[in-house]
């Protein structure tokens, strides 16, 4: 990953936070500077931005708290985690786009009117309905999707959030006969430079792009993050289709990035650049503000903690 001059804003930001004892943190403190012994040496880093490993579930908004919690347990998602974390529990990083993605989304999973206002802002398209989730009972909105990826992918795993192709969230929804698989990939301070190491397992991949993928082919571009991980969901949203036409016919692509993360918003840019002009298959690239700005009246303490969390320094 790339130490951007935003990353850095980010992590200074989210460290005055804690420090200031902000409402968004519930009084959790951070590490200071975290000392640890790597191969027989003693190491120290300023983890000002990291939460004590006993505070590490305020990271996530209190009215989603213990429902995330139970939620990635019973699905069996794995976290997200620096390598002296365990995948069991939340991240106490509090630069982690998956608890970005949750802090932002999940109180919202099971409200139809308040899912179709954020989709409307992200397509432009008013959807009829806002069908049960694929994969699991009692939501519409699926964290960490996968779906048959040893069959339709050809992969190794099937693991929500770890090891194979996945998706941060995923939004069924029917818009008059048509049923749209609606794949939301989250970023938050991420940032890849040249030097990503390319992935040399893509053979399975481009043998899949068909005449009718919004993929031209498997381009060289593809073998290195991010474009290797959105072409690998575009290629999972086209299989769905292909082999499943009952569940769907169409799928829109939302890349959501912050907007002062200007390299990771050129990579969703360029790899969108690649794709094939199709009007009936979408990309688009939203900010977190935009995309929940417009239910700010219906969850109104929702949007303070966004705002005061993560939008007030945005840019």
């Amino acid at each position: 990953m790339k130490n951007t001059s935003y990353k850095k804003k980010q992590g200074e930001s989210q460290a005055r936070l804690i420090e200031q004892c902000s409402f968004v943190f519930y009084g959790a403190k951070n590490r200071g500077i975290a000392s640890w012994i790597e191969k027989g040496h003693l190491k120290e880093r300023e983890s000002r931005k990291v939460l004590k490993h006993e505070d590490r579930e305020k990271n996530l908004y209190a009215h989603i708290r213990e429902n995330v919690i139970k939620y990635v347990k019973n699905a069996n998602i794995r976290w997200w985690h620096m390598e002296s974390e365990s995948d069991k529990e939340v991240s106490a990083h509090t630069l982690s786009s998956q608890v970005s993605c949750f802090n932002h989304l999940f109180l919202i999973r099971n409200d139809e009117v308040a899912i179709k206002t954020i989709l409307k802002a992200a397509t432009g398209i008013s959807f009829d309905e806002i069908l049960p989730s694929l994969i699991e009972d009692n939501t519409f909105i699926s964290f960490e999707f996968v779906f048959h990826n040893k069959q339709l992918l050809k992969e190794d795993y099937e693991t929500r959030g770890a090891k194979c192709t996945s998706v941060d969230a995923l939004i069924y929804a029917r818009k008059d006969t048509d049923k749209w698989l609606i794949p939301i990939e989250w970023k938050y301070t991420e940032a890849y430079d040249e030097s990503t190491e390319c992935f040399t397992n893509y053979h399975r991949y481009d043998n899949l792009v068909s005449v009718h993928s919004r993929l031209p082919l498997w381009l060289n571009l593809y073998h290195k993050d991010p474009f290797y991980e959105l072409a690998r969901q575009t290629l999972l949203m086209e299989r769905i289709i292909e082999l499943h036409p009952d569940i769907a016919n169409k799928y829109f692509h939302i890349i959501v990035i912050p907007n002062g993360n200007k390299e990771m918003r050129a990579d969703a840019a360029k790899f969108g650049s690649t794709l094939k002009q199709d009007i009936s298959n979408s990309f688009q690239i939203i900010t977190p503000s935009d995309l929940l700005l417009p239910i700010k009246d219906l969850y109104p303490n929702l949007i303070k903690y966004l705002y005061h969390r993560y939008w007030q320094h945005e840019d």
